[in-house]
């Protein structure tokens, strides 16, 4: 959401599928327009602060909106003009936007670099290139008189000279994706706000604003934390083989992506707000890691782009808490405390529940080369079974398999 400085109007974008904009009257309480950035997968949309008529979107794309006052009474009309055209050997994916002075806005992109461009035409500004800036996409922006402040998926926040496009200086790392970036009225303070539930507080030096001579490139600036929201015990670890990269559950659902030997985060996910991190289980082929929740619930994340984790599956499987995963390039088996083995479909194009069946007192399972699953129950025993075909679901209680 963006509030425009001038008329009453707020703009909200909807999430996925729909990736709708809508605009709002927020004094008269009714919608002024509405359109959809579907096409460019927006994930952001704010106001030109200079003209309330003129929007901004920034997702797969980089698309410029103009608000279009219509006579006759009905919705006014929102029309999108890409603005990014930078040539085919130049196409990027663009993650994050922020507005410059005039009709200038800065965009950067999933690869963790900033350009400067003119947002009607779409050039670069003079002396503007792309400047690699984070080591993992480019999550947030906020703009200084002298600074384009950069926040990374990766934990990483750079301030970048708007003249020169060199990077001033970079504060320590915070830990999660920098998902937010506000400044105190007299920008004498910076709020980072993190993916994590995570406030960072830094106290910025009144020079670097304004380029006073107590300002030098060795100076710190040292982020301190003020409000951690998913803190608490680690539910898991564990790493890949085919690339140094670890991923940890927490408890209080994050999911965080690592890079080894340094232990540097790369990003971090939320999976649930309210639920709680129960089992966590990688797949090395599939690049993919499946989360199970206390709800029952698991979900599977695509880690083919480390920075950004995307959810390809989401649904509830038990009862109660998922106590134990298993991810094998075709199957997902996931042991419920309700006493279930719930088996999920794995192919490039979807993720889909096949069937259940049912293994009482069931505290761990592990799947033998997809096609058997071992497993242990509260009583002490370890038993195997195949695992079934779901040819059909014939509905009602889950069989119980034969154990051997």
């Amino acid at each position: 959401t963006d509030v425009a400085g001038g008329p009453p109007r707020l703009v909200v974008l909807s999430d996925v599928p729909d990736h709708t904009v809508l605009v709002w009257d927020w004094a008269e309480g009714r919608v002024l327009a509405r359109s959809s950035a579907k096409a460019s997968r927006a994930t952001s949309v704010t106001f030109n602060p200079a003209n309330a008529g003129v929007l901004c979107s920034s997702g797969g794309k980089l698309e410029l909106w103009e608000l279009v006052v219509s006579d006759d009474g009905e919705e006014d009309i929102l029309l999108a003009d890409p603005v990014v055209n930078l040539g085919s050997e130049e196409e990027r994916d663009i993650t994050s936007h922020c507005w410059g002075t005039g009709d200038t806005v800065f965009a950067g992109s999933g690869t963790g670099d900033i350009i400067h461009l003119n947002a009607r035409t779409g050039k670069r500004i003079v002396g503007s290139s792309w400047l690699p800036v984070c080591e993992g996409a480019v999550s947030s922006m906020a703009l200084t008189l002298k600074h384009i402040v950069v926040g990374g998926s990766d934990g990483q926040v750079a301030w970048v000279l708007v003249s020169g496009h060199s990077v001033d200086v970079s504060t320590p790392w915070v830990h999660g994706r920098v998902c937010s970036l506000s400044f105190s009225p007299g920008f004498d303070a910076l709020l980072v706000g993190t993916a994590t539930g995570s406030i960072y507080q830094c106290d910025v030096p009144r020079d670097l604003v304004t380029g006073g001579p107590d300002w030098t490139a060795e100076s710190q600036l040292e982020p301190d934390l003020v409000g951690g929201f998913h803190d608490g015990r680690y539910v898991a670890i564990s790493a890949f083989s085919s690339v140094p990269v670890a991923v940890t559950a927490g408890e209080r659902g994050v999911l965080t992506v690592w890079k080894l030997p340094t232990l540097t985060p790369v990003s971090s996910t939320v999976v649930s707000g309210s639920a709680t991190v129960t089992s966590m289980s990688l797949c090395d082929e599939a690049r993919a890691v499946a989360v199970g929740l206390d709800t029952g619930h698991v979900a599977v994340y695509d880690l083919g782009d480390l920075s950004l984790p995307r959810c390809v599956h989401y649904s509830r499987l038990h009862t109660a808490p998922s106590v134990s995963l298993s991810f094998t390039p075709t199957v997902i088996a996931s042991g419920g405390d309700d006493g279930t083995v719930a088996f999920v479909s794995v192919s490039d194009q979807m993720v889909s529940p096949l069937g259940r069946i049912s293994i009482p007192l069931l505290t761990g399972l592990a799947l033998l080369g997809g096609n058997a699953l071992l497993a242990s129950t509260a009583d002490g025993r370890l038993v195997k079974c195949a695992v079934p075909s779901f040819e059909s679901d014939g509905g009602g209680d889950p069989p119980t398999p034969q154990l051997e």
